[in-house]
């Protein structure tokens, strides 16, 4: 009886192994159902056959697609590296056309509010501004103002 039972064990995955190892299709049919069977697709349709994972993988395999893994891993750490470094860029001009803009509208209020503008020569010498340099100043003021301040 022992012997029959093992025998029958044995006949049942000879006879099931050929059945998972068995393509799996899927296609669409004319009412827009989407099937899924081992059965082979109607003729005409157009079917897809997919694949399905056996539960015996070499090493190899399993090495080259923890490979892949990782090498996914690491392109997508160095672009985030990318992407942060760009904001990074971003924010510190985002701060330097700040700082333009505060430095060209003090430099307008002085220009406007101050009777007599001392400035420096390339000597280092200070001088006051005649008038129309100072207006040209006040002109290069807000040509500033206009290209750093929203």
């Amino acid at each position: 009886m022992r012997k029959f039972s093992l025998l029958v064990a044995v006949a049942l995955s000879v006879l099931v192994s050929p059945l998972a190892q068995t393509a799996m299709y899927k296609w669409v049919d004319e009412d827009g159902n989407v099937t899924y069977s081992q059965k082979k697709p109607p003729a005409g349709a157009d079917a897809e056959e997919i694949k399905k994972h056996g539960g015996s993988v070499t090493a190899e395999e399993a090495e080259g697609e923890l490979q892949s893994l990782r090498d996914k891993v690491k392109y997508r750490q160095e672009d985030r590296d990318i992407k942060d470094d760009i904001a990074e860029q971003q924010a510190e001009r985002s701060a330097t056309i700040k700082k333009n803009c505060e430095i060209a509208r003090n430099n307008k209020s002085l220009l406007e509010t101050t009777a007599r503008v001392t400035v420096k020569d390339e000597d280092g010498n200070d001088y006051f501004l005649e008038e129309g340099d100072r207006q040209n100043k006040l002109l290069d003021a807000q040509a500033q103002i206009d290209r750093y301040c929203d």
